[in-house]
């Protein structure tokens, strides 16, 4: 099974919406399932791209049962023991103050590890993001998942630094 983690930022221009949405299309044609969380923008946009292909081309995990409905693919609420993992995971990792935030912040940032490691622990094989940065820093939410990709070395690509023709480059190379 091959896997993209396909996130970003919830407020993305609908130029920006159209090319994830085609992101979302050609990796599932290529076989990849892609691994969202079904916020708003970026997460759905690539969702959908990756349904023209069938549901089980996706992965969406959810903080919470009811998040965001209506859900574009196949949705996965990790229970409160797998979401207690992913925190401690991400309190080793990349987010060591993870724990001094409020119960539902602990919720997204634990789906978010979701995004990444799946329910099986098989770390995904490419990210496609949208987020502003600031010097290589993701902004918002992405980071979480982005830092867990960088930090088990999976190529990461930032659509809104990037053409058209180098996105279906990179993905053709896959």
């Amino acid at each position: 099974m091959k896997y993209a983690t396909c996130v970003g930022s919830r407020n993305i221009s609908s130029d920006e919406e159209l090319i994830a949405i085609e992101v979302g299309k050609k990796l599932a044609e290529k076989g990849y399932t892609i691994r969202s969380g079904n916020a708003g923008g970026a997460d759905i946009a690539f969702q959908q791209g990756a349904i023209h292909y069938g549901k089980d081309m996706t992965e969406v995990f959810l903080p919470w049962n009811g998040f965001n409905k209506p859900y574009i693919g196949n949705a996965y609420t990790p229970s409160d023991e797998y979401l207690a993992y992913a925190v401690g995971q991400l309190e080793q990792s990349v987010m060591p103050w993870v724990r001094n935030t409020k119960q539902a912040v602990q919720k997204l940032h634990g789906r978010n590890y979701y995004q990444v490691y799946g329910m099986d622990n098989q770390v995904s094989d490419v990210c496609f993001y949208i987020s502003d940065e600031d010097n290589g820093n993701v902004q918002g939410g992405t980071r979480t998942a982005v830092e867990l990709c960088r930090i088990n070395n999976v190529p990461c690509y930032n659509l809104l630094y990037m053409t058209l023709n180098d996105i279906m480059n990179v993905i053709e190379g896959l």
